[in-house]
C-alpha cells in the first residue's frame, strides 16, 4: 500500500514538476521577446539613417505600384469599358424622366406656336412690335457720365438735343444716338431734309420743317417706334414726358389742324380751328395743351390762347388778345402758362387768367426763351454795336436778375437756374439766384449747346461736340475745334 501510494506521489510529483516548468516557459519567452523589443528599439533609435532609407524606399514602391495600376487602369478602359463604368441604375432613371420632360417641352411649345400663329395671326403686325419694344431701352443709366468729345457726320442742317444722358444728332438722312464714350447707341435713316428735334424722359420726336416730305417719327434708345407721313406740313409739335405728343399742320382750306396722340401712338383727338396755329405746348403729364393761334378780324391780328384737356372737344379755357402776334407759348414748372409775344411777355396762372405782362420796348435787336420756371431775353443797347442787356423775369412776371454782356449772340439756353449764352468765341454762364458768372473760350462756328445728366455743357458744331471744362470762372473747352 505504501508503495503503491508511493509511486502514485511520485507520478504526481513528476506532474506538477512537468505543469511548473511548462508555466516558466513563457515567462521566459515574454522577458526574451521584451529584450528582443529593447533590441529593436535601441536599434531604431541609434541608426536614423536606416529608417529613412526604408521610408524612402516604401515610397518608391508605393508610386511604381501606382503607376503599373494606372497603366493597367488605363489598358482595361481602352479595351472594356464597361466593365470599368458600371451604369447606376438611380442616375439612370433620373436622366429618363428629364428626357421624356424634355420632349414634351418641346411639343408644348410647338403646339403652342401652331396655336398662336394660326388663331392669332391677324394680331402679329408690325404696330405691335413697335409698342412691344416702345419700353426698351438699352443705354439704361451708363450713359450719365462726363462726355468725351464726340465727332459725327453732322452738317449744316443737324439738330441736337439730349435724350436719356446720350447726345441726339438729328440731320437729313440720320437720326444718331451718341454715348458719353463717344460711341454710336443708336442709328437709324430717315428722310427728313429740314429736321427738327424735341426729346423728354419717355420718347424723342423728329419732325419734317416744310412741304417736302410731311412726316414725323418717334424713337426711343432702341429703335423707331412709329413714322407717319401727312397730307400737309407740319408747322410745329409737342412731347410730354409722359409720352403722348401733338402735331400741328394744316387742311386744304389752310385752316390750322392740331393732332393729339397718346403714349401708345394712337390718335385720339382732332382739333379744326379757322385760324393759324403758331405754338402749342403740353404739361410734363400729358394732361393738358395750350395752344396759341393768331387770325385776323377786321383788319387786326389777334391771338387766341386755348386750353384743352387731349381727347375732349371743349377747351377748359380761352383768352382772346389783340396787339402783337405770338411767337412761343409754354407751361412752366408750376402748371402757369407764359406766353412770348413780338411786343411783349405775358404770364397766365394754369387757368389762363393773365397775372401780368412785361413790355419788350422798341429795343433795335433782341431775343428770347421761355425755360421751366423763368423767363430770359436779351437785347442790344443800341442799333450800332453788340452791347447787350440780360433780363430773367419768374413764373410772376418779377425781375430777379440782370446782366452785360457784348458779342454776337447765336443763342439763348436755360438749364436748372443757369442761363447759357451762345457767342461767337465764348459760352458765358449766369446764375439768375446767385449772379455767379463763368466764361470759356470755344472754337469758333459753334452751332448749339446741350445739357446731359452730368451738367457739364456740351458745346455742339458742324461735326463735333466737346465738353466744356470751368476754371474758377474761366474756363476753355477740353479740345479746339474747326
Amino acid at each position: 500500500m505504501n508503495g503503491k501510494g508511493n509511486g502514485v506521489d511520485a507520478d504526481k510529483t513528476g506532474k506538477n514538476q512537468g505543469n511548473g516548468a511548462g508555466k516558466r516557459e513563457p515567462e521566459k519567452s515574454s522577458a526574451s521577446a521584451g529584450n528582443t523589443g529593447g533590441s529593436v528599439a535601441a536599434s531604431s533609435v541609434g541608426s536614423p539613417g536606416k529608417e529613412a532609407a526604408e521610408g524612402q524606399g516604401k515610397t518608391q514602391n508605393a508610386l511604381k505600384a501606382k503607376k503599373r495600376i494606372s497603366r493597367t487602369r488605363m489598358q482595361q478602359i481602352r479595351w472594356d469599358p464597361d466593365s470599368i463604368f458600371k451604369e447606376n441604375p438611380y442616375y439612370l432613371r433620373i436622366a429618363d424622366r428629364f428626357r421624356v420632360l424634355k420632349y414634351l417641352t418641346v411639343a408644348c411649345l410647338l403646339i403652342f406656336s401652331v396655336v398662336m400663329l394660326t388663331v392669332f395671326s391677324a394680331d402679329i403686325t408690325v404696330e405691335n412690335f413697335q409698342y412691344l419694344i416702345k419700353d426698351l431701352d438699352l443705354s439704361g443709366l451708363t450713359s450719365f457720365g462726363d462726355f468725351d468729345s464726340i465727332v459725327y457726320s453732322g452738317g449744316s442742317s443737324a439738330v441736337f438735343g439730349i435724350y436719356r444722358g446720350e447726345l441726339a444728332v438729328v440731320s437729313p438722312g440720320q437720326t444718331s444716338l451718341y454715348s458719353s464714350a463717344g460711341s454710336f447707341s443708336f442709328s437709324k435713316t430717315n428722310v427728313f431734309y429740314s429736321p427738327a428735334l424735341l426729346s423728354s424722359e419717355k420718347y424723342m420726336l423728329v419732325y419734317d420743317r416744310g412741304e417736302t416730305t410731311c412726316s414725323y417719327a418717334v424713337y426711343n434708345s432702341f429703335a423707331e417706334l412709329k413714322s407717319e407721313k401727312l397730307d400737309f406740313p407740319i408747322t410745329g409739335a409737342a412731347l410730354s414726358d409722359s409720352g403722348s405728343y401733338a402735331i400741328v399742320t394744316r387742311d386744304g382750306t389752310y385752316r390750322g389742324v392740331l393732332l393729339l396722340y397718346d403714349r401708345d401712338f394712337n390718335r385720339i383727338s382732332e382739333v379744326k380751328k379757322d385760324k393759324y396755329i403758331v405754338s402749342v405746348d403740353l404739361t410734363d403729364a400729358g394732361d393738358a395743351v395750350a395752344v396759341a393761334s393768331v387770325y385776323d378780324s377786321g383788319g387786326s391780328a389777334y391771338t387766341e390762347l386755348m386750353l384743352l384737356a387731349p381727347g375732349e372737344e371743349n377747351p377748359q379755357a380761352t383768352v382772346i388778345e389783340s396787339g402783337g402776334m405770338p411767337m412761343s407759348v409754354r407751361f412752366l414748372s408750376d402748371g402757369s402758362v407764359a406766353v412770348l409775344y413780338t411786343d411783349r411777355i405775358a404770364f397766365y396762372d394754369a387757368a389762363l387768367e393773365k397775372r401780368t405782362e412785361i413790355s419788350l420796348g422798341s429795343a433795335p435787336s433782341q431775343q428770347a426763351v421761355i425755360g421751366d420756371s423763368f423767363v430770359c431775353t436779351v437785347y442790344n443797347k443800341t442799333v450800332i454795336g453788340n452791347d447787350k442787356t440780360v433780363t430773367v423775369y419768374d413764373g410772376m412776371g418779377r425781375k430777379i436778375h440782370e446782366s452785360e454782356c457784348s458779342g454776337e449772340l447765336i443763342k439763348i439756353a436755360v438749364s436748372g437756374d443757369s442761363v447759357y449764352l451762345l457767342l461767337e468765341g465764348r459760352l458765358q454762364m449766369e446764375n439768375v439766384l446767385t449772379g455767379e458768372k463763368k466764361e470759356c473760350a470755344i472754337g469758333p462756328n459753334a452751332r448749339d449747346v446741350v445739357f446731359p445728366g452730368s451738367g457739364t455743357p456740351l458745346v455742339c458744331f458742324a461735326g463735333n461736340a466737346v465738353p466744356v471744362l470751368w476754371e474758377d470762372g474761366e474756363g476753355q473747352t477740353s479740345a479746339d475745334t474747326e
